[in-house]
């Protein structure tokens, strides 16, 4: 009972462990999805890798903090030191990374698009064209109108 209540007690373990149930579920839900519906967007399944990453980080504070609050700070140190404790970010960096890069080459092409010096190739390309048409066509009666 006195071990529950000194991690419970603790903030930074409740609060990894937080972190920890909730990217637990949100991989499970993202996952359980995207294998109910068959396919997924490229952003979609790093969303849900990200989950993955962020519970594996979680995880790995949660087991170290644990190991503090039950004076057991010689295996803390081991585990501190064992080289999967200095990898077990680059997953969520590589993730991060992915993420970031997958929508830099999403808005820079959206942008050449609008500015002309790319076509689209989108799947959906003439409801775009219609889309930019129409905004064209109102701007060009609402100055006529004026």
């Amino acid at each position: 009972m006195e071990l529950i209540l000194k991690l419970i007690s603790d903030l930074t373990f409740v609060s990894y462990g937080v972190i920890g149930g909730i990217s637990l579920y949100g991989f499970a839900l993202f996952f359980w999805w995207w294998r109910r519906i068959g396919k997924a967007t490229e952003v979609y399944l790093y969303v849900t890798f990200l989950f993955a990453a962020i519970f594996v980080v979680a995880g790995g504070v949660i087991h170290a903090r644990y190991l503090l609050l039950i004076g057991q700070e010689t295996e803390y140190h081991r585990l501190v030191m064992a080289w999967f404790w200095h990898v077990r970010t680059v997953p969520l960096a590589v993730i991060l990374f992915l993420i970031v890069a997958r929508m830099t080459q999403r808005v820079v092409r959206t942008l050449l698009y609008e500015k002309g010096f790319r076509k689209c190739r989108r799947k959906h390309a003439s409801a775009l064209e219609r889309r930019d048409n129409d905004k064209e066509n109102s701007i060009q009666s609402s100055e006529g109108c004026g």
